[in-house]
């Protein structure tokens, strides 16, 4: 498995400013980031991505195995139009890196990210 480019205490510089204009920080936390994937393995860029905190919360049946988490999705109903129930995969795709500013904290994937 992949290890992580940076590390906490780290000061970085972002690509993409806060929401105060700020440009650079300091790394206060590391996360693994589960993106969904394709029927073919593939990842699925538009899908939902998953922090590793957050899948203790996570309310539907699902399973975690540290590489891969598999969520079941019951049948929904919408109204006039019924979703069958289903499964979605999401795999391990990076890190993710809360970055504190002197204004803000703030998430971002490791490609957004270089080292000061």
């Amino acid at each position: 498995m992949k290890q992580a480019i940076f590390k906490i205490g780290d000061k970085v510089s972002m690509r993409r400013k806060t929401l105060y204009g700020e440009t650079e920080g300091e790394i206060v936390s590391i996360q693994r980031t589960y993106q969904e994937t394709w029927e073919d393995g593939s990842f699925r860029y538009e899908g939902l991505c998953h922090l590793e905190n957050d899948i203790k919360s996570i309310l539907l049946p699902h399973t975690f195995d540290g590489e891969t988490l598999t969520i079941d999705y019951p049948q929904r109903d919408f109204g006039g139009f019924i979703k069958k129930a289903n499964t979605h995969v999401y795999k391990f795709s990076g890190y993710s890196y809360s970055v504190k500013t002197l204004r803000v904290l703030t998430l971002y994937s490791e490609k957004t990210l270089k080292k000061i």
